[in-house]
């Protein structure tokens, strides 16, 4: 718990923010409805043998979206007590003869975004990783695989990239220096000039099953 105003100012913002509050350090297992949030107090699974109520408890906390009509937060309280006897924990039994403390909550519309790269937004990516105007580039063989490289590159995660990098041996610590798309665009120019584009292509295709069934390009004579 948060003292003095601090726990009123917490309270507040939790309650218009929202759906599900979790709330530990009380030992008193509980779940009610405040404001129109859900509140689970966790309880304690190994509290101290000297307080007066000892029941270690956990709760299993589960968490669904009906979309069919309204939309609604389906949530669902398992709460699990220790069985002395038994040495086991066990389901409590909720007061309408349930074992589950269940709420459906009305949720507001909402549109899931297209989180899928768009043509333009690729194509932005490949430009800012090729070579500048004033770059000399050999064939088109060559700028088309270095392209493909680019996109597919760029479709891997944050750490994904590193790795890659690193393994192909084009990384430097400097690079990190840059943001965005100049740290990699320096990456490709390294690796182009070092004669890599072949070891990065292979760094990229083992982490990218589409391009592990294709042939790289740079190791038949194009680099």
């Amino acid at each position: 718990p948060i003292p003095g105003s601090y726990g009123n100012e917490a309270n507040n913002y939790f309650r218009t923010r929202a759906h599900v509050i979790l709330c530990g350090h009380e030992h008193d297992a509980r779940c009610y409805m405040e404001d129109g949030s859900l509140r689970v107090f966790a309880g304690a699974v190994h509290p101290n043998r000297r307080e007066s109520r000892w029941e270690p408890c956990y709760h299993v906390l589960r968490l669904s979206v009906s979309t069919n009509g309204k939309r609604e937060l389906h949530t669902s309280v398992e709460t699990r007590m220790w069985r002395e006897n038994d040495k086991v924990f066990g389901p409590y039994v909720q007061p309408n003869g349930s074992k589950c403390y269940e709420e459906h909550i009305e949720l507001p519309h909402w549109v899931c975004p297209v989180t899928r790269p768009t043509a333009t937004s690729c194509s932005k990516t490949v430009d800012n990783l090729l070579p500048s105007s004033g770059a000399t580039v050999t064939n088109d063989v060559f700028t088309a695989a270095r392209r493909k490289l680019i996109v597919h590159f760029s479709r891997l995660g944050t750490i994904a990239r590193y790795e890659v990098v690193m393994s192909a041996g084009v990384w430097e610590e400097s690079d990190d220096a840059l943001d965005g798309q100049a740290r990699w665009a320096r990456v490709f120019e390294r690796a182009e000039k070092m004669g890599k584009l072949s070891d990065l292509w292979a760094a990229v295709a083992a982490r990218d099953e589409t391009l592990s069934k294709q042939s790289n390009p740079f190791t038949t004579g194009t680099s």
